[in-house]
């Protein structure tokens, strides 16, 4: 019955250090270049130094995947190289660095055109585990691409404009503007946007709650952020704990909350949470107890253990009772929604909507063990 778990990688460091926006990082070691060398040169001098510090690096933070943007970089540069063995010496000597920006485009534009399939590539292939920290990553180069291809087409379009209608009217200088300055700035202002957004991700992740990822056995495979699993359409397998509180044979139940902090109009068990990552359930019913004042010297009791699943989630549920001798323990501000209820009422309203799901589905079972057990307890 006891859930355990175990430490795995920072996944706040892990995100900030493997941004996308790193993965940019050569085309502006390209741009520079080519001010000083011919676009061919400057193309190949990058690759042959991106290359290897890419290798190192990406080996070094240990990722589960190599850095995508990096990837695509490099395709986008073995693509400009393809082009730059076509017969177009007449336009690469004049519009070389226009060639990057079209290059880019296609390349990106292909690669969303097809995100499904690599997404698919990548865990079949890969052999990496489809755990959240993944998924996020993998998310947050797609989402990184798009506003990259966003950046590149305006630049594009502000570069078109002045090639074709106002390169002949500028001087020198605002040629060297246009062609190599702009696109600079504009990359960076993307590496920047990208590089703040990962460093507000990681710093949230931070702060946020964790909770573990099970299979039917009990054996945790992975966490996930408890946001992130509210968010996603994949419904991960969650431990946990729900306690119900007896006095004198009858139950309390009171208005349950949703997830806002809403009151539904539905009754349940007022104590009941998931149990989160790096914790038990030992833990998680002393946090419960805490919230309602209940003395530790009162021992809840496990009574049995079910999956649980809605259109919003999937949980396994460990179930425990317990009972409590006097009325007084009931004053608690949480307890105010609720009232104690007889086991012929909950009989009389099963089915009737006056109950969550959960608890309709865990009350037959109560009802033929614990409601007798109760009944005993209190004749003696």
């Amino acid at each position: 019955m006891e859930i355990k778990v175990f430490c795995m990688d920072k996944i706040a460091k892990r995100l900030y250090i493997g941004s996308p926006a790193i993965g940019l990082l050569p085309f502006i070691l390209f741009f520079l270049l080519t001010k000083v060398l011919y676009f061919k040169i400057a193309l190949v001098v990058t690759l042959v130094l991106s290359l290897p510090i890419g290798y190192f690096y990406f080996k070094m933070i240990k990722h589960h995947i190599f850095n995508l943007m990096f990837f695509s970089t490099l395709v986008v540069m073995f693509f400009e190289i393809f082009l730059s063995l076509l017969p177009i010496e007449y336009y690469f000597r004049n519009y070389g660095p226009f060639f990057n920006e079209i290059s880019m485009i296609s390349v990106y534009l292909l690669i969303l055109q097809n995100k499904k399939k690599i997404i698919k590539y990548i865990y079949k292939y890969l052999s990496i585990p489809v755990i959240t920290d993944v998924k996020l990553e993998i998310y947050e180069f797609f989402y990184f691409l798009k506003i990259s291809l966003w950046g590149v087409l305006i630049y594009t379009f502000i570069i078109t404009v002045y090639l074709f209608f106002f390169k002949d009217i500028h001087s020198p200088d605002r040629h060297e503007f246009f062609i190599n300055d702009l696109r600079t700035y504009f990359l960076s202002l993307i590496i920047i946007f990208g590089l703040i957004r990962t460093y507000l991700l990681s710093f949230k992740f931070k702060k946020e709650v964790w909770l573990p990822i099970i299979e039917e056995n009990g054996k945790v495979t992975g966490k996930v952020a408890k946001s992130v699993s509210e968010e996603y359409n994949v419904k991960f397998l969650h431990p946990s704990v729900r306690l119900y509180i007896f006095y004198k044979g009858l139950m309390f139940l009171n208005h349950s909350l949703h997830n806002d902090n809403s009151v539904s109009r539905k009754f349940d068990t007022p104590l009941k949470s998931n149990i989160l990552f790096d914790s038990d359930i030992d833990d998680t019913l002393s946090l419960l107890k805490d919230k309602a004042a209940i003395p530790s010297r009162f021992k809840p009791r496990f009574i049995f253990k079910h999956i649980f699943e809605n259109v919003v989630s999937k949980k396994m549920i460990f179930v425990f009772v317990i009972s409590l001798p006097s009325q007084k323990y009931f004053n608690n501000k949480m307890f105010s929604r609720g009232k104690l209820w007889t086991e012929q009422e909950i009989d009389n309203n099963i089915g009737k909507g006056v109950f969550s799901d959960c608890f309709e589905k865990e009350f037959p079972f109560l009802q033929s063990v614990v409601f007798p057990a109760e009944k005993l307890m209190n004749d003696v």
